[in-house]
């Protein structure tokens, strides 16, 4: 199957808009059968899971052949509804693919949830996808900017806590990629200028988070397909 046919699918899967808002799960089951599909042809299937962040990345690439990447960002989704998501698939999904998890901002905003509950959830997808034959990476926990916007201060507290936790006992599934460094508050404003509204990523941001993400894949990439 050529590329240019895999591109229009995955641009038909994401462009079914009426269908996103009645059911946006429906949608990453279709882009996980697509991508399921691209790995049987030979291709190598790069996973992005996440909320609304991980959807602003949009359609990126990776500078190695036949490499494709699927944006499956939904937007508010949690760490919960992704674990829960994944342990009710019914359609066949990439066994070898390379998967990007950045998710836990929505579980502290909406489900107040703690830190250590986002560890359990982030370690058991991670688990799940490893044992699948899956790479794995995991985005670490960036700082809020309440100056612009209004976020429970706790929500910061508890993105911290689970930054210390995967610090204190690292991922055996999975490989940490730190990108909070990138969002350090700024000295005397104590405001984060790269996030648009205290959350959500400017297109520098973006583009910042996307070259880390880029150098982890690539340097861990050697060896991986059998």
């Amino acid at each position: 199957m050529p590329v240019g046919a895999l591109s229009l699918l995955v641009f038909v899967a994401d462009g079914a808009r009426v269908a996103d808002k009645i059911n946006p799960w429906a949608r990453v089951s279709a882009k996980m059968l697509i991508a399921f599909g691209a790995e049987y042809f030979g291709y190598d299937a790069i996973l992005l899971i996440g909320d609304s962040r991980v959807a602003g990345l949009g359609h990126r690439s990776v500078d190695q052949p036949r490499s494709i990447v699927f944006n499956m960002g939904v937007s508010g989704s949690t760490a919960s509804q992704w674990r829960t998501f994944l342990q009710h698939l019914h359609v066949p999904y990439p066994k070898v693919a390379t998967t990007v998890i950045w998710l836990g901002v929505n579980d502290f905003i909406h489900d107040a949830a703690s830190a250590q509950v986002v560890a359990q959830n982030l370690r058991h997808l991670a688990t799940t996808l490893n044992s699948s034959g899956h790479r794995v990476f995991v985005l670490d926990q960036i700082a809020l900017d309440s100056k612009a916007g209004s976020i429970d201060p706790s929500a910061n507290i508890r993105g911290q806590e689970l930054n210390a936790l995967f610090e204190a006992k690292p991922f055996t599934t999975a490989t940490l990629v730190r990108i909070s460094d990138i969002f350090e508050p700024t000295a005397g404003t104590n405001s984060t200028p790269q996030l648009s509204d205290g959350i959500h990523l400017r297109s520098r941001a973006n583009e910042q988070v996307w070259r880390r993400i880029t150098l982890a894949v690539v340097a861990t990439r050697i060896g991986h397909r059998k």
